[in-house]
């Protein structure tokens, strides 16, 4: 029996208008009488993630940053990070060739620069995303919960940090295309957060189901037995999915929930 649901945000639960539809919402609540748990686990930052945690009336740990952090009524209460100094001069050299590079710190999102990404996308997030440069001290210790790199240019610049040992040390990357990748900790991902919230209610494997669409939730759909992908989700995903739904976002969320915690 499964006890607890845990579905990913974007192209999954919400589409790309992000709106919490109310078939969403109904289903939610009908877990809940069954006693079945449900909560979010996404790459977004926790500022940017707080309206769908209160739209969505979760009161359980939510898990943000790509599983770099867990939280709970706006507070972490599990913080993986990167310290920046260790990977100093690939951000660096990414902000000189102009790459965006986007860092969480303590739940916000800063950019180096005010590349033509941000420029372009900055309406979409409502400039959320504002400029800072860490100082001199900074970077000899920042630590950061998540970056992302990402080439508006689309001319697969930034394939160099997926061979670069510090890279490789000290942190776990996801290459959504070869110029867009976001980083968290090393050993870090969404299954960190999927197996603290086990932990955290006690609960198996085999008693939670996953639900996602991309390259960052394979983590947690292989860590749980009944993991599911969305129909339009990635084809690696798919790979590793119990199953994969007739429907896509929403209407696929509601699908997976039907058929495996209902059997409709």
């Amino acid at each position: 029996m499964i006890k607890l649901v845990v579905c990913d945000l974007d192209g999954t639960l919400i589409d790309r208008d992000e709106i919490i539809h109310e078939k969403i919402l109904s289903k939610i609540k009908e877990l809940e009488k069954n006693n079945i748990l449900f909560t979010i686990a996404t790459g977004r930052s926790n500022f940017m993630t707080h309206e769908f945690v209160k739209g969505l009336d979760i009161k359980i740990p939510y898990i943000t940053n790509n599983g770099a952090v867990v939280s709970l009524n706006d507070k972490d209460i599990v913080r993986h990070t990167i310290n920046i100094k260790n990977i100093k001069d690939v951000l660096l050299k990414c902000h000189e060739m102009g790459i965006t590079v986007i860092y969480s710190l303590h739940g916000y999102e800063y950019t180096l620069e005010e590349t033509e990404w941000i420029t372009k996308e900055g309406n979409a997030y409502g400039n959320k995303i504002k400029k800072r440069f860490p100082t001199d001290e900074e970077w000899n210790g920042l630590e950061v919960e998540k970056i992302s790199i990402l080439d508006h240019k689309k001319e697969n610049r930034i394939n160099f940090i997926v061979t670069d040992k510090d890279m490789i040390k000290y942190t776990s990357m996801t290459e959504y295309n070869p110029n867009s990748f976001e980083i968290v900790a090393k050993n870090v991902d969404k299954s960190s957060g999927i197996n603290y919230l086990m932990n955290y209610f006690n609960i198996k494997k085999h008693e939670v189901l996953t639900i996602g669409n991309h390259k960052n939730d394979i983590g947690m759909i292989k860590s749980v037995y009944y993991g599911v992908s969305v129909s339009e989700g990635h084809d690696d995903l798919k790979k590793v999915a119990l199953i994969t739904t007739e429907k896509d976002c929403t209407d696929g969320v509601i699908e997976a929930i039907d058929r495996l915690c209902f059997n409709r």
